[in-house]
């Protein structure tokens, strides 16, 4: 014999278990716009490279290794600057003509 046992869990249906929420609204994807919105310019990479031999001529102040290094990487990256610019600019006129 049997007895029947009263347990905290609800009886078990096969229908689904409905939620009283409604489902969360589906955001929509937005596309991300890129941070590197072109790649590396010539004009630019040839600006960095004569900036970079330059600052490698002979100074009348002695410079480290590391210091050589800093002054290196600083005028590389002014020139890249600057040669990125010109080509913007020329690309602009161009367009413009």
């Amino acid at each position: 014999m049997t007895i029947p046992v009263e347990t905290d869990q609800p009886p078990v249906s096969s229908e689904p278990v409905r939620s009283a929420e409604p489902p969360a609204p589906v955001r929509p994807r937005y596309r991300r716009t890129p941070v590197v919105r072109r790649g590396l310019g010539l004009v630019g990479f040839a600006f960095s490279v004569l900036f970079y031999c330059l600052s490698l001529t002979p100074s009348l102040l002695p410079r480290s290794w590391l210091l050589q290094g800093v002054v290196s990487g600083l005028t590389a990256a002014m020139g890249y600057a600057a040669g990125a610019t010109v080509g913007a600019l020329v690309r602009v006129l161009v367009r413009k003509v």
